[in-house]
């Protein structure tokens, strides 16, 4: 079943478009900063992390 959900996505050329996703979210919330250099803050991160989950997970 995955397979064949790959198998779409990559005949729609959309097998960049979840990590863009992520990337974009990650970018959004201050967790990947534009000009290539990144926090090394774990409780930051993490705290980052958790209101993500919970954002997309409920």
């Amino acid at each position: 079943m995955l397979s064949e959900f790959r198998s779409r996505m990559i005949a729609h050329e959309l097998e960049e478009r979840p990590l863009d996703l992520v990337l974009a979210a990650l970018q959004e919330h201050g967790l990947l900063a534009a000009d290539g250099k990144q926090r090394t803050d774990l409780y930051r991160s993490r705290t980052h992390a958790q209101k993500l989950s919970s954002r997309f997970f409920g």
